[in-house]
């Protein structure tokens, strides 16, 4: 008799501490569960750099300038400083051997996508060509094309997808390979020239958007 009681008395202790017991394990399994949301997050996070150039000023013979936070080398580009400019950088050359060009100083990691508008072209007493390209490289020396077009007479948006060409592994001409986890540098070249060298071909760029990663939580 004394061994029913107990039992009994085992079973309603049981039933009636049951909904602690299962919010007390519920608690703990909620908590694990975050941890290893946490743990298990993402090992870099979204980022991305844009401009319009508005707000700064290039002259000619800068070979740098730092524009909303990031630094860029510079060869042949200014900000708009005549009547036929309209938009925010102006790219020049006066003859096939020169070429303008605009690249991060500093790398950026897990670079996916660029976009800019860019056109306009002039210049040039019997015309020119128009050409530009988008560049990478590792090493920011030794620069690979991913891209080449060639700008119009009015400014026009391109998107630059470079995660599709790097993330499966992608050989530069150097022989280095980058992908999605590599610091890689930017370049955006106009290679349009005058024909016959008689005058300055130009071109604009504006609204300059660009998508990579970050190993640091913003």
């Amino acid at each position: 008799m004394k061994k029913l009681c107990f039992c009994f008395f085992i079973l309603v202790l049981a039933l009636t501490h049951a909904p602690l017991l299962y919010g007390h394990f519920d608690e703990l399994y909620t908590m694990k569960e975050a941890t290893t949301i946490e743990i298990g997050g993402p090992w870099w996070y979204e980022k991305q750099y844009s401009t319009s150039f508005s707000s700064i000023t290039i002259e000619e013979g800068d070979e740098e300038k730092t524009i909303e936070g990031k630094t860029w080398k510079l060869n042949n580009i200014q900000t708009a400083g005549d009547v036929n400019d309209t938009q925010s950088l102006r790219f020049t050359n006066s003859s096939s051997q020169e070429t303008a060009v605009f690249e991060t100083q500093n790398p950026l990691y897990g670079l996916e996508q660029v976009e800019f508008a860019f056109g306009n072209v002039r210049g040039g007493l019997f015309g020119g060509t128009s050409g530009f390209t988008v560049d990478i490289s590792a090493d920011g020396a030794d620069y690979t094309t991913l891209f080449e077009e060639t700008a119009g007479d009015s400014l026009e948006t391109y998107t630059f997808d470079i995660e599709d060409e790097i993330a499966d592994g992608f050989e530069l001409e150097d022989g280095s390979e980058v992908d999605m986890t590599s610091d890689i540098y930017l370049r955006v070249q106009f290679n349009g020239y005058p024909f016959l060298g008689f005058g300055s071909r130009r071109v604009n760029m504006d609204d300059l958007m660009i998508d990579y990663r970050s190993r640091i939580k913003p």
